[in-house]
């Protein structure tokens, strides 16, 4: 009997988990890569080797402060209420916007990342970025989810272990294409790889809450 193989939603996710297993330490405060074991190297080689192009620029918005997560948002009247998906970020471009007149980075990396100060950004320059729906508002993420030329839906294949049912931490969240590797842009790389990873990236995410008016505002471009 062949041999059954993941498919790339599950080959992605236990990559990730692999990343997640490496603990953080206080000799990694300014690199978390410095004291990372052979095996966990291993790994960012082989996410490097399969996302060439979005892989190193994840890792550049992290190291910037350019990520910010937002868990829960300002209710009326019963404090901090569920924002609905577990997984909602807005990653600032790492391109400046016409008339900003500076960078869009929190400096050039080393300490927490939730400790930075940084202006409220532009609807302009920032991306929404949704782990469960599998989604980014950037143009980028736009033409990897529907090319222009596609080729044909490879046949059927048995696979191992499918990608659960549950919407997280499967790479993809929700996204009813389970054959083929989920669309994916630097800005959901970045995102993906700091939920899954907190160890080791998590103090480069700025923690945020935010009311539910905010939040409808920024997704409307306000």
């Amino acid at each position: 009997m062949a041999e059954l193989l993941p498919s790339p939603r599950v080959f992605l996710s236990s990559l990730l988990s692999g990343l997640s297993a490496h603990p953080s330490s206080a000799a990694a405060a300014e690199n978390p890569l410095a004291s990372a074991p052979a095996a966990t190297r291993a790994l960012f080689l082989t996410l490097h080797a399969l996302f060439p192009t979005e892989f190193l620029l994840a890792l550049d918005l992290l190291d910037r402060g350019l990520v910010a997560r937002y868990a829960a948002v300002a209710g009326h009247g019963d404090g901090l209420q569920s924002s609905g998906d577990g997984g909602l970020y807005y990653v600032r471009s790492s391109h400046p916007s016409p008339g900003s007149g500076g960078g869009g980075g929190g400096g050039g990396g080393g300490g927490g990342g939730g400790s930075r100060s940084h202006a409220p950004p532009s609807a302009s320059n920032t991306y929404e970025v949704r782990l469960v729906s599998w989604n980014c508002s950037c143009p980028a993420f736009a033409f990897a989810a529907f090319p222009a030329s596609s080729p044909p839906p490879p046949p059927p294949t048995q696979q191992e272990n499918p990608p659960s049912t549950e919407s997280y931490p499967s790479f993809g969240g929700r996204l009813l294409d389970v054959e083929n590797t989920p669309p994916t842009c630097k800005h959901l790389l970045a995102c993906a790889i700091a939920e899954h990873c907190p160890a080791l990236f998590g103090r480069y995410v700025v923690e945020e809450t935010a009311s539910a008016e905010e939040l409808a505002g920024r997704g409307a471009g306000w």
